[in-house]
């Protein structure tokens, strides 16, 4: 009996300090799960704000951008004998769009876009002639040339505008999906080991609960010194900052807020469940 209840008492302690180890291994395994799904969201972010299209000219919209650079355009267009101010900003938000598609490709502006810019020049320009009762004068022939001239001058001085940022984009685009990748491979990687030694909602509460605070926490950090970074920035960057750079980042710490209350969420479930 001695030798049997000793075995009984080793065997428990043995299997005690066994789980004892496997609960110190869950704080790095859990702060692991957390740095890779911080990587997941800021990644996921980025691509949704930043890096898209759509988004940075419904942003850019909003602001003086759009409108400054249709009065850089109307000046230049000026210099060349066009004092009609033709370009509107809806115009500027078109090609903006385009340039930044072409600007993550690396590819150039399409000829569907330069198309429908110069329609929109030869609508313009017949707009213009019908208001200055000068239309019967003017050929569909003569319209289409100016238009085309317009439209070119307008596209470059865009791309002007936008080709500094070229290779710049163009690898924040590359290195932001290499990340994402690798990213969503170790969520699933650390899902699978989690499942596989039996503490998957063990870790996944606590996990989503840092990332969620260092998502959140990068965001704020970032915000807070976004104005030392405009005030060494071009007045064009500085406005792209202050636009499509604030708002992408006050969403990633949106993102970080939920993916904490997430995590917190599944904490408290899973302690429920697991006295009950």
């Amino acid at each position: 009996m001695i030798v049997i209840e000793s075995d009984s008492r080793l065997s428990r302690r043995q299997d005690s300090s066994s789980g004892l180890r496997v609960q110190r291994r869950h704080p790095f395994f859990n702060f692991i799960w957390a740095i890779v799904l911080v990587a997941f969201a800021t990644t996921l972010t980025i691509k949704s704000t930043v890096l898209s299209p759509k988004y940075v000219a419904q942003k850019v919209e909003q602001t003086s951008v759009m409108k400054s650079l249709a009065t850089e355009i109307n000046d230049d267009l000026n210099g060349a004998g066009v004092s009609q101010n033709l370009v509107t900003t809806g115009m500027v938000s078109t090609v903006f769009k385009t340039e930044v598609k072409s600007l993550l490709s690396g590819d150039e502006t399409t000829d569907q876009t330069n198309q429908k810019i110069e329609a929109q020049f030869q609508q313009l320009v017949t707009n213009k002639a019908k208001t200055a009762g000068i239309d019967n004068q003017v050929s569909k022939t003569l319209v289409k040339t100016v238009a085309n001239d317009l439209a070119k001058r307008f596209e470059t001085k865009i791309q002007q505008k936008l080709s500094a940022y070229q290779n710049l984009y163009f690898q924040v685009n590359q290195y932001n999906f290499y990340l994402g990748v690798a990213s969503v491979i170790l969520t699933i990687l650390m899902a699978v080991i989690s499942i596989l030694k039996h503490h998957f909602w063990r870790s996944l509460g606590p996990a989503l609960f840092m990332a969620g605070i260092l998502i959140a926490g990068l965001g704020v950090t970032v915000i807070i010194n976004l104005p030392s970074f405009e005030a060494s920035a071009s007045q064009f960057e500085a406005q792209m900052m202050s636009t499509v750079g604030e708002s992408s980042i006050v969403t990633l710490a949106f993102v970080g807020v939920m993916t904490g209350l997430v995590g917190l969420i599944v904490m408290l479930g899973h302690r429920v469940f697991r006295k009950s």
